[in-house]
């Protein structure tokens, strides 16, 4: 449940993917550093780096709390928090207008090595099969096999000045563009069930 002292942030990078995914908005609580284990997902403002990051709290030394991304391809960080430098304990994040409550402690940590053992396990699967994927994702069109409901959908979000894409296929975001310069991001097999025509028009609008 989101607490009345809750504040919130979007997210900008993929240093937490999948748990939380560029674009997402997430929740966070002020944090007695004390309270803080291993496992919590934190905002904090390292002295080191001129901006904000979100990472789980991993492990405990005598000078502060060492913090790793969820996503696979991140190492623990370099730098050791200190009181000063944390901001928050991140609780959840926004989507599709619910809002989910992430795991702390044992459960998060569990949830953080589950994801990085899961990726790299399947990494030779993806290293041979992902080119096959991606080439026939480019020719072969399979929406036309999907019921009408879960036909992908493309979405444009305003936010003040500034837009960005979302694909849905029912109630489920499938795909994100947040920058008109960058490439799609489509969660798979979605690639399959989606013109590429509709996206090549939207840049051809947008040049």
């Amino acid at each position: 449940m989101k607490k009345t002292n809750s504040m919130e942030r979007y997210c900008k990078g993929i240093s937490m993917a999948p748990t939380l995914m560029p674009g997402e908005r997430f929740v966070f609580v002020p944090v007695v550093f004390g309270s803080i284990v291993r496992g919590d997902i934190l905002l904090f403002r390292p002295s080191e780096k001129d901006r904000e990051i979100v990472h789980r709290a991993v492990s405990f030394e005598a000078s502060g709390i060492r913090t790793c991304g969820d996503n696979p391809n991140n190492q623990i960080d370099s730098f050791v928090l200190t009181s000063e430098e944390i901001i928050g304990r991140v609780t959840g994040v926004y989507r599709e207008n619910r809002f989910h409550e992430f795991a702390r402690g044992k459960k998060g940590l569990l949830w953080h090595y589950w994801v990085r053992f899961l990726s790299r396990g399947l990494a030779p699967v993806r290293k041979i099969l992902g080119p096959v994927y991606r080439q026939t994702s480019k020719v072969l069109y399979l929406g036309h096999l999907l019921p009408s409901k879960y036909r992908p959908i493309i979405l444009r979000i305003q936010r003040g000045s500034r837009s960005s894409w979302m694909i849905a296929s029912a109630s489920k975001v499938v795909g994100r563009r947040f920058e008109p310069n960058q490439p799609w991001s489509i969660s798979f097999p979605y690639s399959l069930f989606i013109r590429k025509s509709a996206l090549e028009d939207l840049d051809r609008k947008r040049s």
